[in-house]
């Protein structure tokens, strides 16, 4: 299927994420500024019944509700937004290019990038860029679990919205709608849980209000190589079954490898915060050195 025949093909993937984008705007608008969060800690008291009641109405949603703010309100997580949502262009490359669209090593990079591109990008400072402010999280009861419950559910979210975006490129190829989907399970049932992971190695201070262009503040080697276990994991789930002549099967075993990792989610966060509190004090240390 040629786009020029449709030309809708290219429309409704443009609008989706002009609408997307606007959608974000609108819902990260209505929210304050961070400096309400130094409000919040100030009325709140550290009282067990106070930390019922965060509990009971969703410690987590409010921990997800200021990190929307944090991440509207300064100039680099913003810059990773934004990048996550215009990186969808490039999908009109592969997809609209007849020898690659029908390539499925082109198709499973591709689907794991598209949907998992906010995941690799603000994934990487997913604690730093809470640094300035970490210890006043815990003055407000809330646990190491919890925190790890709402950066899980930030990044997956984000991976299911960008493969909502990307199912019009289906279009191009119907087999893209299924292995954007496998890329998605995949993403949020592996990669979320080793970025959180890795997560326990940064330990340096970072200035939000800082551009994200050409700016290093925070990063180290992992950063630079989470991409081979990110993308290089499902191409090895994948091969053995291409040169077996049935890929289709190797799109189902990466898919699978993600839907276990959702069924075991509640496991594999438990242990993260369990290994990440053994280190908890000496990650504020890192913090507050700068």
């Amino acid at each position: 299927m040629k786009s020029a025949e449709y030309p809708f093909i290219l429309v409704v993937p443009l609008l989706l994420v002009k609408g997307a984008y606007s959608f974000a705007y609108r819902l990260l608008k209505r929210s304050s500024y961070l400096g309400d969060f130094k409000n919040a800690t100030r009325k709140r008291k550290a009282g067990s019944a106070d930390f019922s009641f965060l509990k009971r109405q969703g410690a987590v949603g409010e921990l997800l509700y200021l990190e929307t703010r944090l991440i509207w309100l300064n100039k680099r997580p913003r810059a990773f937004l934004t990048f996550g949502l215009l990186f969808l262009f490039y999908g009109f490359f592969v997809y609209g290019n007849p020898k690659l669209v029908h390539n499925y090593f082109y198709l499973i990079g591709m689907g794991v990038f598209l949907t998992g591109m906010f995941i690799f990008q603000y994934g990487q400072l997913i604690f730093e860029w809470e640094s300035s402010y970490f210890d006043r999280l815990f003055t407000l009861n809330i646990s190491i679990d919890m925190l790890f419950q709402e950066k899980y559910y930030l990044l997956s979210f984000s991976s299911l919205m960008l493969f909502i975006i990307t199912l019009p490129f289906a279009l191009f190829n119907y087999e893209i709608a299924f292995i954007n989907l496998a890329a998605l399970l995949f993403n949020a049932g592996f990669n979320v849980f080793l970025i959180l992971f890795l997560g326990r190695y940064n330990k340096k201070r970072i200035t939000l209000s800082k551009s994200a262009l050409m700016n290093y503040e925070g990063t180290n080697f992992i950063h630079f190589i989470i991409f081979i276990p990110t993308v290089g994991l499902p191409y090895l789930l994948f091969i053995p079954f291409y040169f077996l002549d049935v890929p289709r099967v190797g799109i189902a075993v990466i898919a699978a490898v993600g839907f276990i990792g959702l069924l075991l989610k509640e496991q594999i966060l438990k242990l993260l915060s369990r290994q990440y509190t053994k280190i908890k004090y000496e990650v504020l240390s890192g913090f507050r050195q700068g």
